[in-house]
């Protein structure tokens, strides 16, 4: 595996993460009420650039339980449902933070993981979008 070949696909990351993120929360940004102060002006672009964040831990989280930094370019059965796993921690664990530090509450709209009592959008978002996000990058990257 060249360093080339390593570094083009973190960006191929980072661009697709940010573009199925921004999309994303276009999508729900109605199930929302109270913003922060902070995040009213550059609500999406905010949000996206945290997931890629999220997105980008969960991949590094994923190459140490594997020790492989390259597993991207393997992709098996069983990274794909490490990955879910760890993307369903991050998740419950960066929307319970978020609520926390009262950077957003929900409208009555915003549908609950049950049990868990966090927003199923968000949920959803950090669970699916570093899937959907390497797929695509590993496609891009082997195209390009």
């Amino acid at each position: 595996m060249t360093s080339k070949t390593s570094k083009s696909v973190y960006l191929f990351i980072a661009i697709t993460g940010f573009i199925l993120s921004f999309l994303w929360e276009n999508q729900h940004f109605t199930l929302y009420a109270n913003y922060a102060q902070w995040m009213e002006q550059v609500y999406f672009v905010l949000c996206s650039l945290a997931d890629v964040l999220l997105i980008f831990l969960v991949y590094f989280l994923v190459a140490l339980i594997f020790r492989n930094p390259y597993w991207i370019h393997h992709l098996a059965a069983a990274q794909i449902l490490t990955t879910l796993l760890i993307s369903a921690l991050v998740s419950f664990l960066a929307e319970k933070i978020a609520l926390y530090m009262n950077w957003w509450t929900y409208t009555d709209q915003m549908p609950l993981v049950p049990f868990l009592n966090i927003g199923l959008s968000p949920f959803l978002a950090i669970t699916l979008l570093p899937v959907l996000t390497f797929l695509f990058s590993r496609k891009i990257n082997q195209i390009f």
